[in-house]
């Protein structure tokens, strides 16, 4: 997947980025999205798509994959059969695991550990590399080094940062190949479900999130584990 990033991509010389750059990327405040994935965490390659509800003032989130197996937090946290939903749903500063088919619901983490809402400035560290095409779109290439491994976050070349959409993002083992609906402003309701309401806590990755220490997640919070929407 790299290999294709780097064939759409028209890097400019370090002295052109230099004296030339877009304006960091910037979130609107709220908005939906629709993807494709592919997930590689456990080995083998999964392929799943979502769909996104995000809400910054209000601190809402809605992050869900159609089959939650692809999804390693999800996998190790809750019982999945295959191709089972699993949202990650965030409301009050607490993140849970919901999976509508099964009608359950745990709690993952809180706010306190990193899981909160991402701010609409989460891509604003990383550094620009260039412009190309992706899927017949002009588009704007950023990277950065978040737990150790190479992140390449797309989006659309427009001028002002809140008017592009998110386009792609690549790593060693996670790539949203193509975010082909991205509204912003999208007024869809979120509404926790009743079974999340008291629900009890989530074990597997989540357990490992909520008993880091206080310091260690503080110096990890812009990480592509617990600083992004992608968790």
């Amino acid at each position: 997947m790299k290999a294709v990033v780097l064939t759409c991509l028209v890097l400019v010389s370090l002295g052109d980025i230099a004296s030339w750059a877009p304006a960091q990327p910037q979130w609107p405040q709220v908005f939906t999205a629709a993807w494709n994935e592919q997930m590689s965490f456990t080995g083998p390659v999964k392929y799943t798509g979502g769909v996104a509800f995000y809400d910054y003032p209000n601190g809402h989130l809605n992050w869900t994959r159609w089959d939650g197996v692809a999804d390693p937090v999800c996998n190790s946290s809750v019982p999945l059969p295959y191709d089972t939903q699993c949202a990650h749903m965030v409301a009050e500063g607490q993140h849970y695991l919901f999976t509508p088919a099964l009608g359950q619901c745990c709690l993952c983490c809180s706010e306190e550990n990193g899981c909160g809402v991402p701010p609409p400035s989460s891509f604003s560290a990383f550094s620009f590399i260039g412009e190309g095409q992706y899927l017949d779109r002009e588009v704007y290439y950023w990277q950065k080094v978040a737990n150790g491994f190479e992140v390449t976050y797309v989006e659309t070349a427009q001028s002002v940062p809140v008017d592009r959409q998110w386009a792609a993002l690549f790593s060693p083992y996670d790539n949203y190949t193509n975010v082909w609906s991205f509204e912003a402003g999208a007024g869809d309701s979120f509404q926790l479900p009743l079974q999340c309401v008291g629900a009890d806590l989530c074990g597997g990755a989540c357990a490992y999130v909520r008993n880091r220490e206080p310091g260690k997640l503080r110096s990890t919070r812009e990480t592509l584990f617990s600083g992004l929407p992608f968790f």
